[in-house]
């Protein structure tokens, strides 16, 4: 049994759990096991790094859910989750925060 590991910037590739023929994921791996790689694939990714992206998998659907700091991040997960499943159609929510200017001096009496 082998398991994924990043090969580098933007390029993974997986084996399903018991499964030492070398397949890449499908649309027939159990889907709590893909949304787990996924989710580790977008924390482990210096392009994305974020650890509170919620990952669904509906048949052949994948529902990207949180949020990120950039537009850039965002768009990254897509990719990233795009490439781990090329045959499933990746739904991205994630939002970008909004960062706020800092309040005026506060003067206290």
């Amino acid at each position: 049994m082998e398991a994924w590991y990043p090969l580098g910037r933007g390029s993974y590739t997986g084996v399903c759990a018991g499964d030492t023929r070398g397949n890449a994921w499908t649309v027939d791996d159990a889907p709590q096991y893909l949304a787990q790689q996924v989710k580790d694939a977008l924390c482990s990714d210096e392009r994305v790094a974020a650890l509170d992206i919620h990952v669904r998998i509906v048949d052949a659907d994948v529902y990207l859910q949180g949020q990120v700091a950039t537009e850039d991040r965002r768009g990254c997960a897509e990719t990233i989750a795009a490439e781990l499943l090329p045959d499933h159609r990746i739904h991205n929510d994630i939002r970008v925060l909004t960062v706020l200017d800092a309040a005026d001096e506060e003067h206290l009496a």
